[in-house]
């Protein structure tokens, strides 16, 4: 038995919404959540997948910021209902706005966190907030 392929990169659960693009094929956008997010990549459920090889513009908005990734479908994983659909960032870059929608993401769940405690805070409280006790648990940026 052969042991399984360790993974380079971390993945973190982050369901956001997202929209996706399937480049060079009309330009439909389809609506999608994501289920993960890793140094180089991001994955969805999705009925009707793009085909691997597929290149993706990924919209995210978040708190009003709108972060677009392209990548390449690189893998479709059958499951219960559908697939899921990995996608490959294009470079660093696309990494680099990645990782901001997941910090964003972290800072709306602290926000969101301590108004179910009765503490209404704008983002930006949630931010300066979330920076000051949280950044230093948060993953490393890529080496």
């Amino acid at each position: 038995m052969q042991a399984p392929e360790k993974r380079r990169f971390v993945r973190h659960p982050v369901r956001i919404p997202l929209e996706y693009v399937v480049l060079r094929e009309g330009g439909e956008r389809r609506d999608q959540v994501s289920r993960d997010l890793s140094r180089n990549g991001i994955s969805f459920p999705c009925t009707a997948p793009p085909p691997v090889g597929a290149r993706l513009l990924i919209r995210i908005r978040v708190a009003g910021t709108l972060f677009e990734v392209e990548g390449m479908v690189v893998r479709l994983a059958k499951e219960d209902g559908g697939y899921l659909v990995g996608v490959a960032f294009d470079s660093g870059r696309a990494w680099y706005r990645a990782r901001m929608v997941e910090q964003i993401c972290h800072i709306e769940a602290w926000r969101k966190e301590q108004e179910e405690k009765g503490r209404r805070l704008s983002f930006a409280q949630a931010a300066e907030e979330w920076i000051s006790k949280k950044a230093s648990t948060f993953p490393p940026a890529a080496p």
